[in-house]
């Protein structure tokens, strides 16, 4: 990481120096002056700062959509018997950048085994959709670190209401998520 010295602005008594800020990859939003009270002044310096914003990062939206899955959730215990059919969208945004320029597969979110690691949750059976989704979720996050935001949408095919209901669907996102 590279250092540059903050030279002041203007007239203040601030020391060349004083200052060292990292400058890789970080950008210049704004300087800011707050002068000292004036009784203050004439034994402390001002104080300038700088506000800075991170280095890029290009963030991607990574999605698998229409994922098809046989299980057994539902709260009837004819549901965990019998099963039925299950669509699975997946959203979420990850920082490819080192992807992009290497392609590396490594260097991105593998979309098989982020798939497999969804088959592998989905065949778990739980009474409510909300359980499924938030126990996938969590499982991501911890798997795939470079995932900043994860969002999915579990779809029940048919379910038993009394009556013809082409699907109930739950989404949940990972910034919802509280422990």
């Amino acid at each position: 990481m590279s250092i540059v010295d903050f030279r002041c602005i203007s007239d203040c008594r601030l020391p060349t120096g004083d200052c060292r800020l990292p400058t890789t990859g970080y950008r210049l939003l704004a300087t800011a002056y707050r002068p000292l009270p004036s009784d203050e002044a004439k034994t402390k310096n001002n104080q300038h700062f700088l506000i800075l914003l991170p280095p890029k990062t290009t963030m991607s939206q990574i999605s698998i959509e229409g994922m098809e899955f046989f299980a057994h959730h539902g709260c009837f215990k004819e549901e965990q018997i019998i099963g039925t059919k299950f669509i699975v969208d997946f959203f979420c945004e990850a920082n490819t950048l080192e992807a992009e320029k290497t392609d590396n597969l490594h260097k991105t979110v593998n979309y098989q085994s982020l798939y497999l690691l969804i088959q592998q949750e989905m065949e778990q059976k739980s009474n409510l959709l909300e359980h499924v989704a938030r126990r996938t979720l969590d499982k991501i996050m911890e798997t795939f670190p470079q995932i900043e935001t994860a969002e999915i949408k579990i779809a029940k095919l048919n379910p038993p209401l009394g009556g013809k209901v082409d699907r109930v669907c739950v989404s949940l996102s990972s910034e919802e998520i509280v422990d």
